[in-house]
């Protein structure tokens, strides 16, 4: 799948999970994303990590293939808790170039609310309803969303393409809440919406559901915490790679700009450690 916008100036081409695809569009930079090869002639090359599960296989293995107290949580998210996972937003419901209707709109504003009021409580940077256009004009956005008496807990936002539904968002609630009990029913909603989210994909003829990436490092705690939750579901670690390719001369002068930009950001942090070590 190739998404198309404009950066700087600059008509870029973001390549998801096919390296081998072509911009059908006349671009200045190509910018692969979650390829799982290097180009020759790639710049700001970075070597991520993701885990992948089958959906090809039965759906019995699948569950099995979790965590034995993961599938504790998502057998009691769907009895005693009573969360119900439903599809939010798909692209039926969307329109390509034309645009969204007003319900559209609605419906992703609302999500962007959830999410920026997830991202607030952990203080992270907020998104802007912007940022979902590439996105919805070639049809690969997925909401879905796990609610307890028809009030939304958790939302999963997926970038589906090429037999692959990605994570690309994953918000909740109640984590601001300081009763433990809220905090436990949003963890088991989150389990459940994940494995509904299975389903649901392998229902639709998709062949691989991708957890978003997954932390190898080994210093931060929050991080670690993520990525254990992500390895109970039983995935398989994949090694992915971020980087971009000049197209053009105007290419080759971004990519020489955002070498620049890297440079100074890397030596602002260096000088932060060094004055307040």
């Amino acid at each position: 799948m190739i998404f198309y916008r404009t950066k700087g100036g600059f008509k870029v081409a973001e390549l998801w999970y096919d390296p081998l695809e072509k911009p059908a569009k006349k671009v200045d930079v190509l910018r692969c994303r979650f390829v799982p090869t290097v180009a020759k002639n790639a710049f700001s090359v970075e070597e991520k990590y993701t885990l992948v599960t089958d959906l090809s296989k039965p759906q019995e293995e699948l569950f099995s293939r979790i965590h034995k107290n993961t599938r504790y949580e998502i057998n009691r998210a769907q009895g005693r808790d009573g969360i119900d996972c439903f599809t939010f937003f798909e692209p039926q419901e969307q329109h390509g170039e034309a645009g969204m209707d007003k319900e559209n709109k609605r419906k992703l504003l609302q999500y962007v609310e959830f999410f920026n009021g997830f991202a607030a409580s952990k203080r992270r940077t907020p998104v802007d309803p912007g940022e979902f256009d590439q996105f919805c004009s070639a049809g690969a956005l997925y909401i879905r969303c796990a609610a307890k008496d028809s009030q939304p807990v958790v939302m999963h936002a997926y970038i589906v393409s090429d037999g692959i539904a990605r994570l690309h968002q994953s918000a909740s609630h109640f984590r601001d809440r300081e009763d433990q009990e809220s905090r436990n029913l949003t963890g088991r909603a989150n389990r459940l919406l994940h494995w509904d989210d299975m389903l649901y994909f392998k229902n639709r003829g998709i062949l691989f559901y991708d957890y978003g990436g997954v932390y190898g490092g080994h210093t931060d705690r929050e991080k670690l915490a993520i990525a254990q939750f992500k390895l109970a579901f039983g995935g398989v670690k994949k090694r992915e790679y971020i980087y971009i390719v000049p197209v053009s001369a105007a290419g080759y002068f971004s990519v020489f700009l955002h070498a620049i930009h890297r440079l100074a950001e890397k030596s602002v942090w260096a000088l932060k450690r060094f004055l307040f070590r």
